[in-house]
């Protein structure tokens, strides 16, 4: 038995249990996959700030320390 297949079983249960229920599933897999997505992107754009802010510290710091020890 793979990795996978108590994962694909669970999925095709809760699939067939919406179906019986008649849940649009789809709708509900299309929201969860657009928010995974959005959630992705934004996480993404915060990594990017936060290694520009460490970055720009960084040099404010190097150019602290530059213009002391010119002094």
């Amino acid at each position: 038995m793979t990795l996978f297949e108590p994962l694909t079983a669970n999925i095709t249960i809760a699939i067939e249990a919406l179906k019986q229920l008649h849940i649009d599933w789809h709708t509900i897999w299309k929201a969860i996959f657009e928010a995974g997505i959005k959630f992705a992107c934004e996480s993404k754009l915060d990594r990017n700030r936060n290694r520009n802010r460490i970055r720009n510290r960084n040099r404010n710091r190097n150019l602290i320390r530059c213009s002391q020890s010119q002094q």
